[in-house]
């Protein structure tokens, strides 16, 4: 009897020392895009392509697991590009032996806006009369996806499931 006792407490003590490789999720939560329907998606893990997609935005507020996958020893850093912006998420040597889920949404109108209102303020300290709403067009007409920027929340804890 101790002998089964000790060979199942060897068991489990071999198997909490067998290291985990930190799990990452990644959500997307496409609702920020306010004048795409479909916002291409690429995640890349240093120069590997891990995601390539289209997420249809469905202007609901809601995170949609993208992809879920193990790191690697070697792997060095998250990127994400939303239609055709880029962005550094995370370097993946800092993840811990932990999950780690990322959240990213994609804004393509505030920024915009800013800028809109600034030079809104500019003109009428000058007394030059401006049409707001025209302005605003033609800054989103004219500027690509300059305007536009990748958010972006990181979390770490224990897996779940």
């Amino acid at each position: 009897m101790k002998n089964k006792l000790g060979l199942w407490l060897a068991c489990i003590l071999y198997i909490g020392c067998i290291p985990v490789e930190p799990q990452i999720k990644v959500y997307f939560d496409p609702s920020g895009a306010t004048y795409l329907e479909k916002i291409p998606l690429i995640l890349r893990v240093d120069d590997r392509i891990i995601l390539d997609t289209v997420v249809e935005n469905s202007h609901v507020n809601k995170s949609l697991l993208m992809i879920s996958f193990k790191k690697n020893r070697n792997d060095g850093v998250l990127f994400a590009e939303v239609n055709g912006k880029k962005e550094l998420i995370k370097q993946l040597n800092e993840v811990s032996i932990k999950c780690t889920d990322v959240f990213l949404g994609y804004d393509d109108h505030s920024l915009i806006f800013k800028e809109a209102r600034k030079i809104e303020i500019e003109k009428k300290d000058k007394h030059i009369p401006t049409d707001f709403k025209q302005l605003f067009d033609s800054i989103k007409a004219s500027s690509g996806n300059k305007y536009h920027q990748i958010n972006f929340n990181i979390k770490e804890g224990d897996c779940q499931g």
